[in-house]
This record gives structure tokens, sequence and C-alpha cells, in this order.
């Protein structure tokens, strides 16, 4: 009978461990941010350099296409840079973001440049006719995911109206569009709150990009956040990336 009880605890401790070994496994995978890198469609970036530095680290590759419809001092496009990013991270996700008021502008050129190796294009807030954009891209690129970015003093109004179009709604954690290095904006939490509190939060990501650095990553409670100069300027990008990933 000792024996018996002794080999019944064992199983019953071991079934335990495992139930609560799942549990928390499940826990940390289905709340585990993802973290991309924002790489510049300009002449300036070094693709192959960033990629010695965080190799396939990184969730996802933002490529920030920016005009100077948006930002006047915008470097010269350079297009070749989605050929790069393709060859050097041929499996990861790839979004768009498409800083521009002239947005079928670039899509046109950028069908002749391998627009297939992206997945999702993010949009400007402020373009003309955004609904005439979403249904262009949904008709001529049945696969291709669709986004707006949204400033973070962006009323909640004018994003709820476009959320039901969204696969991906961006709140931008930084003022300013266009170049890097900037200060994250602490009037992002309230936008993301006002956000997170939509009847149809769970048919969209949520992403912040822009100012995500080490003394705030672990405040933001969204599905994606993008970083650049946090990350590739730190000492060791790679031990970085994983820092923000697993908090």
């Amino acid at each position: 009978n000792f024996i018996n009880y002794e080999f019944q605890r064992i199983i019953t401790a071991g079934m335990v461990f495992i139930i609560f070994y799942l549990i928390n496994v499940n826990f940390t995978f289905s709340n585990s941010t993802q973290l991309g890198i924002a790489i510049y469609a300009s002449f300036n970036e070094n693709i192959m350099s960033i990629y010695q530095k965080v190799g396939q680290k990184p969730d996802f590759i933002q490529i920030d296409l920016v005009d100077d419809t948006v930002y006047k001092n915008a470097d010269t496009v350079n297009l070749g840079v989605f050929d790069e990013i393709n060859k050097y991270w041929p499996d990861k996700f790839v979004e768009l973001h498409l800083m521009s008021l002239n947005p079928e502008e670039w899509i046109n050129k950028l069908e002749k440049v391998g627009l297939n190796g992206v997945d999702l294009i993010i949009f400007h807030e402020d373009i003309k006719n955004i609904l005439d954009v979403f249904k262009s891209i949904k008709k001529n690129y049945k696969d291709m995911m669709f986004g707006i970015f949204y400033f973070n003093t962006t009323g909640i109004s004018k994003i709820k109206k476009y959320a039901e179009y969204c696969d991906q709604i961006t709140v931008m954690g930084i003022s300013k569009l266009g170049f890097s290095g900037q200060e994250f904006s602490e009037k992002t939490y309230s936008t993301i709150k006002k956000i997170d509190n939509l009847s149809n939060r769970k048919n969209f990501i949520l992403e912040v990009d822009g100012g995500v650095n080490s003394s705030n990553y672990f405040k933001l409670k969204v599905d994606k956040i993008v970083s650049g100069s946090s990350v590739l300027l730190s000492k060791n990008a790679k031990k970085t990336i994983l820092e923000f990933k697993n908090f």
C-alpha cells in the first residue's frame, strides 16, 4: 500500500508539473510582443552592416520610405533596398511604412522592383481618399495586409472611423516623421489605451513605431514594436532585441 501511495503521489506531482508548465509556455508565447527593425529606403543605409548587427533576431523588418511630401529634408529614396532586404531576410515578414501623401505613385514604382516581397503596407493617416486606396490594394494584391499609421495626438474618433478596414494600426511614438533618434512621446500611452478599448480591437494588430528604448519598451502593451537607433546603436544589438522581446 505504501508503494502504491508513493507511486500515485509521484504520478500526481508529475501531472501537476506538466499542467503548470504548459500553462506557463502558453502564457509566455501568447503575451510576447514582436519586435521589428526599421530600415530606411535610403542610399545612406548599409543593409549588410545592419544584418551583421541583428542577424535573424528581429521578428519582422519595417522599410521606411519617406518622401518630401511629409518631410521636406527627406533623403533620396533608394528602391534597391527592397531587393537587399529580401536577400538578407528572405523568410521574414516585411512591412512597408509608406510615409508619403502620394502613395499610388510609389506603389506603381514598387511594382517594378518586387512589391511581392512586402506583406503589409502602412499608409499615412492624412492621404486623400484612403478608402479608395484600401479598395485598390485589396483588389490588386489580395494577400496584402492594409494598415494606417497615426500620430499619437490623433483623436480616437478618427482612428475608430477606419479601424474596421485595418489589418494593423500603427501609432507613432515620436512627434515628427522622417528621421530616427527622437525621444518617445508620453502622449502615446493614452492613445494606445483608447485604441485598446475599441470594440473591434481583436480584429487588428496594434503597433508602436518610434522612440522605443530601454526605459519604455516594457510599458508598451501592444502586439508589435518597431525600433531603429535604440537597437542598432546599442553595444550588442542582438542582446537588446531579446531584452525588448522578452519583458
